[in-house]
């Protein structure tokens, strides 16, 4: 049996490459584990040594391909370790080969176009919109509960809002669920809620992402509603977060100076390339907000608090705050 088991969900993927091992070695005697350095020889040799006991061997092999691949920078592969790894995958053996790749979306041409039909090729994307609904059900029923829509959508929605529904058409700024971290929410529900896990467990239970606490303050303190901001500030949990929104408020102002040098008909998501920004629709997400405080005001508060006469950047907030309410002096 050869198998290559992609990602690009690490968690499914894992879960897949254990329960592989475990369905061929129960006891785990026999498995030879191997990491992206090992040579496409050895982990050949490996595949034809025989068990302990004359049982068969499970042989893993992980990232094997991904640094094949890298080392290949687009070349087609002539004999070498590319060809060692071909002729293990093609050359039918009593004993298991894995190639455990959760990097990779796919096969690279030059492996694709070469093994047999006999290699059994997963690939374990990650789901959106019905397709996670359906996970999260099925996994909360293998943790012991169940989960009705209403807490299911709330659920996704706290841990990865307006994420979950469907991925970026930009492939490289789609930032998918964690599975990981929605399977540990999962099981936490599990063993607290009676009877099933219901929208109100979800509330009392999960507590919102970054992305749920962080915005209503920044659109608050850039709109320039005083009150709004310190409600929200209140909401944040330790010096950490409010570290990190103090960051997001500098930035989130200093991109609103650039969308108004940009001036009114830009291409706004060309400029954030231009400028190298992770996601190029931030600055038309800036652009639409209705900003009261300037990029000047929270540069002056950013200069209060580096030189030691602002104490904290949760002071450094309230005095942004506080200006904007005065208004121009």
């Amino acid at each position: 049996m050869r198998r290559i088991i992609l990602g690009p969900d690490q968690m499914l993927a894992r879960r897949a490459r254990d329960a592989f091992v475990a369905e061929r070695d129960p006891d785990g005697l026999s498995v030879d584990r191997f990491d992206a350095p090992t040579s496409a020889g050895v982990v050949r040799d490996a595949l034809v040594t025989v068990g302990f006991f004359g049982s068969g061997r499970v042989v893993v092999a992980t990232g094997l391909i991904e640094r094949l691949q890298k080392e290949l920078s687009g070349r087609k592969p002539s004999g070498g370790e590319p060809q060692l790894l071909i002729d293990a995958l093609n050359t039918p053996n009593d004993n298991a080969l894995i190639l455990y790749e959760p990097n990779l979306d796919r096969l690279p041409a030059w492996l694709r176009s070469t093994i047999s039909d006999d290699v059994a090729v997963e690939l374990f994307a990650i789901p959106r919109g019905r397709e996670l609904i359906a996970w999260v059900k099925r996994e909360t029923k293998a943790a012991g509960s169940a989960i009705d829509d209403a807490a299911t959508q709330r659920l996704l929605e706290r841990v990865a809002p307006g994420r979950w529904r469907e991925a970026n058409r930009n492939p490289a700024y789609d930032l998918p669920p964690d599975l990981l971290a929605l399977s540990g929410e999962i099981a936490k529900l599990a063993a607290y809620a009676e009877g099933g896990i219901t929208a109100q467990d979800v509330d009392l239970m999960v507590a919102a992402s970054e992305e749920d606490r962080m915005f209503p303050l920044i659109d608050a303190i850039t709109a320039g509603d005083a009150p709004s901001t310190w409600r929200e500030l209140a909401t944040l949990q330790g010096d950490d977060d409010i570290g990190r929104a103090y960051n997001q408020i500098m930035t989130t102002l200093e991109l609103g100076a650039v969308t108004d040098s940009a001036g009114p008909g830009s291409n706004l998501p060309e400029v954030a390339k231009e400028l190298g920004l992770k996601n190029p629709n931030r600055l038309t997400q800036v652009a639409r907000k209705s900003r009261v405080v300037k990029a000047g005001q929270a540069a002056k508060a950013d200069r209060l608090f580096k030189t030691g006469k602002i104490a904290s950047h949760h002071a450094a907030i309230d005095w942004v705050a506080v200006e904007t309410r005065r208004g121009p002096r």
